[in-house]
Order: C-alpha cells, then sequence, then structure tokens
C-alpha cells in the first residue's frame, strides 16, 4: 500500500477545512480515481465478526473495476471458537447461516486466482487488508501482499472530513443500489459507485445529480446477487 493510500483520514480531515483546501482534496479525489482506469483494478469489501486483534472475516465480495459486476459473493465458515455474535446486529449474519458456507483456506485460494495482480480498493483499505491477515494467519497461511488503494481517503479529500460510506454515497446522490449497505457485495458495489463518481467529476466540473443516478441504474444491470461459483 502506498504511503497516500493508508494515510490516516482522520488527519487529512484536519488539513482540508479551508476551501482552498477542499478544492484541492477533490481534484486529488478525481486524479486517484482516474489513476484508476489506467490499470486493472477490483473493489474488495469484507464484513467481521469485530474489530479486534482476534476478529476474522465471515464474508466477502470482490466487484470487477472495469465494468461494475460483481465478480465473488461468499459466506466464510468461522472457525468453531470464533464467537460471530458482536458485530451480527450490522450484518445480519449468525452461526447458523454461516454452518455450511466454505471454510477460508477454500474461499481464499479461489480468492487469489480472481484477484490476481489487480490493484485492491476498499473502503478503510487499511481495515480489510488487517482482517484479511488476520484471517490468513488464524488458518496458518500467508496473505498474499495485493496492492491496495484507499477509498476512504479519497473520500476524505473530496469531502474534507471522513464520512461512512453510507454517508459519502448519500451525500453526492447515489442512492443505494439493489444490495445493501453492510453485506460485501452491497459496501463493494458502493465504493464502485463512488469511484465512478470521483472519476467522472472534479472540483470544477460538478457530475449532474442525472449522471449520479445513472450510476446506480448501471449497476443494476451489471450486478448480480446470485453466488458467483468460481
Amino acid at each position: 500500500m502506498t504511503e497516500r493510500s493508508c494515510e490516516n483520514p482522520d488527519r487529512l480531515t484536519m488539513r482540508r477545512t479551508n476551501p482552498s483546501g477542499r478544492r484541492a482534496g477533490r481534484r486529488r479525489a478525481h486524479a486517484w480515481a482516474g489513476s484508476l482506469a489506467r490499470k486493472a483494478w477490483c473493489v474488495v469489501d469484507t464484513e467481521t465478526t469485530g474489530l479486534n486483534d482476534r476478529s476474522v472475516v465471515i464474508q466477502i465480495a470482490v466487484v470487477d473495476g472495469a465494468t461494475g459486476r460483481l465478480l465473488f459473493n461468499q459466506d466464510v465458515r468461522p472457525p468453531r471458537e470464533t464467537d460471530v455474535i458482536g458485530a451480527r446486529e450490522i450484518h445480519g449474519l449468525n452461526r447458523e447461516r454461516l454452518h455450511n458456507a466454505a471454510p477460508w483456506p477454500e474461499i481464499y485460494r479461489r480468492l487469489l486466482s480472481l484477484v490476481g495482480d489487480r490493484t485492491v480498493v476498499g473502503y478503510h483499505a487499511a481495515f480489510d487488508r488487517r482482517l484479511i491477515e488476520q484471517t490468513c494467519s488464524r488458518h496458518g497461511m500467508d496473505a498474499m501482499p495485493w496492492d491496495w488503494t484507499c477509498a476512504l481517503v479519497a473520500a476524505t479529500d473530496w469531502f474534507g472530513r471522513r464520512r461512512s460510506l453510507r454517508s459519502a454515497c448519500a451525500m453526492l446522490g447515489l442512492s443505494e443500489g439493489p444490495l445493501p449497505f453492510h453485506s460485501a457485495a452491497g459496501d463493494a458495489a458502493a465504493t464502485w459507485r463512488l469511484v465512478q463518481y470521483f472519476a467522472r467529476s472534479s472540483e470544477s466540473e460538478p457530475i449532474s445529480v442525472d449522471l449520479a443516478r445513472s450510476l446506480t441504474a448501471a449497476e443494476r444491470l451489471l450486478l448480480t446477487t446470485r453466488r458467483t461459483t468460481l
């Protein structure tokens, strides 16, 4: 992950509260999103058992950067001793649902083949990266050093303050798509919409509301809610 990609968004907020700083921040967000178009990339999002150093991934999704298509969307069966209750109110995942899901080693092998050498975008990429590394460690596996970059940093550039993914999308008129927030697929799709917004807009040429809505309409054509078997 580059230095800018993993910079603490809270620090960025302190530097971007004046108008000139916000304009410069929007230009940076636009340039960051535009740079992704010159490479192969994807969005990865996770749902987890919690936030601490023993938490693990229990759902993961991948959205293709070029098309916005949902490539991968899988629940993950956690280790037997794992407490899944802590975050259940957020994402609705419980042990009963996860009982028949594939274990992490099987899921991760498929992810490695799918992601390949793409740049990986996350909303709060440092968190998703850490949880993937923790989950690999719990299973005695080494995590691949994917090239991560952070959409939350770009959003903090754009707004001049840190915002949740749902709040950032709402502020830009990017309504919730066919997949809900606080699901790995829904958050990955929302992150993709946000990147598209930043790429098509700039401080000098704000995106229109109609175009913002069209991003969600396009997503409805591209995304599928079926579970992908690779």
